[in-house]
């Protein structure tokens, strides 16, 4: 598994198991997905995992994964940004 997919799949399981103005992608969706009730588990937890996760991706693939997330969370309702999380999850 490469590790743009080995974080997407904590990110899946962020979703289902158990993240202020200068908080990260990652601590912004992690707090998203609590707040959308996606998040079983806490948002420390979730921030820690995907930190760890995405701490060994180039620094490019960290840019895209972290603007893939800026992506999701530009939408407004949790529906919408759920489904974002699913497709980025599922490779699409």
């Amino acid at each position: 598994m490469t590790s743009w997919n080995r974080v997407f799949a904590i990110v899946a399981l962020s979703m289902a198991a158990g993240c202020g103005a200068d908080s990260s992608p990652i601590e912004e969706m992690c707090d998203r997905l609590d707040e959308c009730n996606l998040l079983v588990g806490s948002v420390r937890g979730c921030v820690e995992n995907l930190e760890t996760e995405a701490s060994d991706l180039s620094p490019s693939l960290r840019k895209d994964f972290d603007n893939a997330l800026d992506d999701c969370l530009d939408f407004n309702t949790c529906e919408l940004f759920s489904a974002c999380i699913t497709r980025l999850t599922d490779g699409e």
